[in-house]
């Protein structure tokens, strides 16, 4: 049906609700209930109605336009690729255009806000290092939410994992196989993520009263850096090798697996590997038990954390974590005793 007649009365008409209605629904404000949202966006999409953009940026003194900061150490594959997907979804649910932004300088954000060309701003999985960035983002006013946990658990606006929490039960779930000498696969530096990771684990061991032997703690070079895997024969060096392998992502754990059955262990029958992630290759060749997180609803999240702060401006900063879940494969298996596995 043609739609060049139409405007936000007669879909007010067709759906029974005001014209303010309609106008808030378009603009995804949170003081209507989400079921009168979805039948005027119904009637929106069944009439394949195109509101006057002008009209509406106008009234509202907004450009209908989202920055999307993506750093020049964040690479757009696996789960950010993911992370994207959700961004994409909630800005094409509320007829929001993104603009990319890389690595350009802090005053250059708040300029493309203060001259109207960005509403606000998601940041995608930011390093420790653009904590200043958000901090001046914050003192200007400028809304914005990250896809991550930056630098401080109780700073700027996120939406991510409960990592440390996360960490804490693929641990509890590895004692609860009867594992009680489990070692560590991470990697340096790190982001905070991983930190946050390497946390729960710690918190875990000392909270069944179990020991991390330095040789434990397994650092990785970064995927990219080469696959040097030398490193995990540390963990093997000391008087009790491990049985049990936590890693703190699917990337290293599947490294870590192929070097073990390089090396003569087999997985799980010696060694049990348990990830983080649940990433494509947590499926493939060798089943991983891994840590599920929701990579495309943090995206979607966060960017609607960004919008609901341009709804209320009152808003106080959402912090918000997402539900994890553990997914049993094929790579622990349950011991009753501790055996010394030399090799």
């Amino acid at each position: 049906m043609s739609n060049t007649r139409l405007t936000i009365f007669d879909i007010a008409k067709i759906a029974g609700v005001s014209r303010s209605t309609v106008s808030r629904a378009l603009n995804n404000d949170s003081g209507i209930s989400d079921e009168t949202k979805e039948k005027i966006l119904n009637v929106i999409k069944e009439m394949n109605y195109r509101p006057n953009v002008n009209a509406r940026r106008t009234v509202t003194r907004r450009c209908e336009c989202l920055g999307l900061y993506i750093g020049s150490r964040v690479l757009i594959r696996d789960a950010n690729s993911r992370v994207l997907s959700g961004i994409i979804a909630k800005c094409n649910e509320v007829a929001y255009d993104l603009v990319l932004r890389s690595s350009c300088s802090t005053d250059r954000l708040v300029e493309m806000y203060n001259e109207h060309k960005v509403d606000g701003f998601v940041i995608l999985n930011p390093y420790p290092d653009i904590a200043p960035m958000l901090e001046f983002l914050e003192a200007n006013n400028v809304p914005y939410a990250c896809t991550a946990v930056c630098s401080d658990e109780n700073k700027f606006l996120y939406v991510d994992t409960d990592n440390r929490r996360a960490a804490y039960d693929a641990v509890s779930y590895l004692i609860g196989k009867g594992h009680q000498h489990i070692a560590l696969l991470t990697e340096e530096p790190s982001i905070f993520s991983v930190d946050l990771r390497r946390a729960g684990y710690e918190a875990c061991m000392r909270a069944h009263d179990l020991p991390i032997p330095e040789n434990y703690i397994v650092s990785l070079p970064p995927r990219g850096a080469g696959m040097d895997l030398q490193p995990m024969r540390r963990a093997f060096e000391g008087d009790t090798p491990p049985t049990a392998f936590f890693a703190t992502s699917d990337e290293k754990a599947m490294r870590a697996i192929y070097w073990l059955r390089d090396n003569g262990y087999r997985v799980p029958e010696d060694i049990s590997v348990i990830g983080f992630d649940d990433l494509p290759e947590a499926t493939g060749e060798y089943p991983l038990t891994t840590i599920h997180q929701d990579f495309y609803m943090r995206g979607y999240v966060a960017c609607e954390s960004v919008l609901n702060r341009l709804n209320d401006p009152n808003r106080l900063i959402e912090r918000r974590f997402l539900a994890h879940s553990l997914i049993e494969r094929g790579s622990v298996r349950a011991i009753k005793d501790i055996r010394q596995i030399g090799r």
